[in-house]
This record gives structure tokens, C-alpha cells and sequence, in this order.
């Protein structure tokens, strides 16, 4: 490995080592902790996640904490989908932002990303991220007809950068650090494989170089990384490549996880939003032919 790499995994690391100092301090349950800020701690590595993220996301793109509906779900009394990161489309605007935090509600037609953020990967923390994040799928799926579904989204369209992507979104699971007794090998491939050829892209875990994403294996059995995260393959060409710890090439795993992340995002894309679909979102349906014109003074 290039020692200029090496170096920046160096900073990389320590950078890692001090989120998990400060988090693991305001842990409630941790001897000496500051009990009742379990919640801070939380914050802390959510906050570092999404700064790291950050740093590698395009300009056409924003990220926040906080909430994805459908035209629908704003107008029925279900909770709102909620996830720790939610990457979307910056040409769309949320549908609202609370001033007092980076936390926003957001059309799903301009998600990009959908990231369930983790302090410490254990079966439990996975078990559970990865059925929230289904949920979402459930949802996205069925959503006008689904737009926003990994098998049925458009396999190529222009994206935020002028570049061939799809309406599909990034999936991801990341963590700070990671049980290495409970994320063996057999567990990932009796557990977590099927859910990655599904629809999950991505479950990192930077500090113990932990990372498995999704392949495409051709024909003739060469597997390669594919340029966008739609599923519009055959199911049975798709498969997981698995790095679990220990590993004496931290840096090459670091590297290949924030490449698959930048080409992943950078290739994904919000859907088209026009007057009808603005309106859904604020009250109307068919907005052009449901305003009554009683009320309208024409000059």
C-alpha cells in the first residue's frame, strides 16, 4: 500500500479512536460515564458519520437527519419514515426544515441515500437496522408505482452530474466500531448475504475494516463492482463481497469503501417532481383541475 494512503489511514484512525473516547464517556452504562446522555452519545458518532459522508458528496447533493414521505403520508396519520442520514437530490427542496437542527422532512422523490447509522455493529444493532431500512423499501416500492423501487427504477437516466444513473437509492449500514465475536463469517452468510443481494448496497464499519457490499457476477463467473445500485439484473448474478477483521490492509478496505460510496451516490438521482407532485405535497391533488376557480380574481 502507497505510503501517502497509509498516512492519511493513520489520521483517518485517530480521528475514529477520539469519536470513540468521547462517545464511549457519555455512554449511560460505562463505569465513570456521565449517566442520562446515552442520547449525546448518539450523537456524537451520528454526527461524525454524517461528516464523513459529507466530505465525499457531490455539490448536487444535500444530507440531513430526519423524515422521507410520499404525496400519501402527509396526508394520512402514520409516522412519517424516520433514518439517521438521508442523502437527497439539493435541486429539490425539503418539504420542511426545523430551524433548530439539520433535521428535515423530505419528498421521496428526491432521496439518494438512505444510511442507518450505528455506534456498535452487533447481530442486534444489524438485525435492526436492516429491517428499518426494509421498511422503507416496502414503501418506496409501491410508491408511484415504484419509482423509487431497486428492480423497477429506470436503469438509465441523466443525473445531478450529467452522468448515466438510476432513481434507485443507496442503501447503506454504517458503525462506528463492531463486535468482532457476534460478525463472523457464518453469520453474515446465513444472515445478513440475503439481505445485501436484496437490496442493502453497503455496511461499513471504518474502524475494524469490516465492510460488505453487493457484486455482479457474469456468466462466465468474473464478479466487478456495478456503476449504480439499481437491481434490474437477474437475481441470481448478484452477490456479496465480504471483508470481516482482522485485516492487514486497512487502508486498501478504507479506500474501496469511500470509492463504491462516491461512485454509488454520484450515480443515483432525484425523480422528476413537477407542479401536480409539488401540490400533492401541500394539499392538493391534481392541482391543475382541484382549485376551484370561485375563489381566483383573473385580470
Amino acid at each position: 500500500m502507497d505510503n501517502r494512503l497509509t498516512s492519511i489511514q493513520k489520521v483517518n484512525d485517530a480521528e475514529i479512536q477520539l469519536i470513540q473516547q468521547q462517545s464511549a464517556l457519555l455512554l449511560q452504562k460505562r463505569a465513570n460515564g456521565f449517566n442520562g446522555e446515552l442520547k449525546s452519545s448518539g450523537t456524537i458518532v451520528e454526527n461524525y458519520i454524517k461528516g464523513l459522508l459529507s466530505k465525499h458528496l457531490p455539490g448536487s447533493y444535500r444530507i440531513c437527519s430526519g423524515y422521507i414521505a410520499t404525496a400519501d403520508s402527509v396526508r394520512n396519520d402514520n409516522n412519517l419514515i424516520q433514518h439517521d442520514i438521508i442523502i437527497f437530490d439539493a435541486r429539490m427542496p425539503p418539504i420542511h426544515s426545523f430551524g433548530i437542527s439539520d433535521i428535515e422532512v423530505v419528498c421521496a422523490e428526491s432521496v439518494c441515500g438512505i444510511i442507518e447509522v450505528k455506534r456498535t455493529l452487533n447481530r442486534k444493532s444489524l438485525k435492526s437496522a436492516i429491517g428499518h431500512l426494509h421498511t422503507t423499501k416496502t414503501v418506496l416500492d409501491s410508491y408511484r408505482d415504484g419509482l423509487k423501487s431497486k428492480s423497477k427504477s429506470a436503469p438509465q437516466i441523466v443525473g445531478p452530474t450529467m452522468s448515466i444513473g438510476t432513481y434507485a437509492p443507496f442503501y447503506a449500514v454504517i458503525a462506528l466500531d463492531s463486535d468482532e465475536n457476534e460478525m463472523s463469517n457464518e453469520y453474515f452468510a446465513s444472515e445478513v448475504v440475503p439481505s445485501i443481494h436484496e437490496f442493502v448496497d453497503f455496511i461499513w464499519v471504518p474502524s475494524t475494516s469490516l465492510l460488505a457490499t453487493f457484486m455482479v457476477r457474469t456468466e462466465d463467473n468474473q464478479s466487478f463492482y456495478p456503476p449504480t445500485v439499481s437491481r434490474n439484473i437477474e437475481q441470481n448474478m448478484i452477490h456479496c463481497a465480504l471483508y470481516l477483521p482482522p485485516h492487514n490492509e486497512q487502508a486498501r478496505i478504507y479506500s474501496i469503501a469511500v470509492a463504491l460510496y462516491r461512485s454509488w451516490i454520484n450515480h443515483t438521482s432525484g425523480a422528476y417532481l413537477g407542479l401536480d407532485e409539488n401540490a400533492a405535497y401541500f394539499g392538493f391533488n391534481d392541482y391543475c383541475t382541484d382549485v376551484s376557480t370561485e375563489n381566483q380574481t383573473h385580470y
